[in-house]
């Protein structure tokens, strides 16, 4: 049970990294082409995938003190 708790914790803090860094960038998107579409898509799985990586390394470090 305790490694379902941690492994939905993790998703829901990766999820809120995704968005707080997906805002800071929206104000650097094109509004028009093709950028419209890739660029946001782009931005979004980095997003996720670097969130999934902070949480990741903060549960680590918790884990070795």
């Amino acid at each position: 049970m305790k490694t379902v708790v941690k492994f939905c914790l993790t998703l829901v803090l990766a999820y809120f990294i995704n968005q707080l860094i997906s805002r800071i960038f929206a104000y650097y998107l094109p509004e028009e082409g093709a950028g419209a579409i890739f660029i946001p898509i782009l931005i979004f799985s980095f997003c996720l995938l670097a969130g999934y990586a902070i949480v990741g390394y903060i549960f680590k470090i918790a884990a070795k003190k």
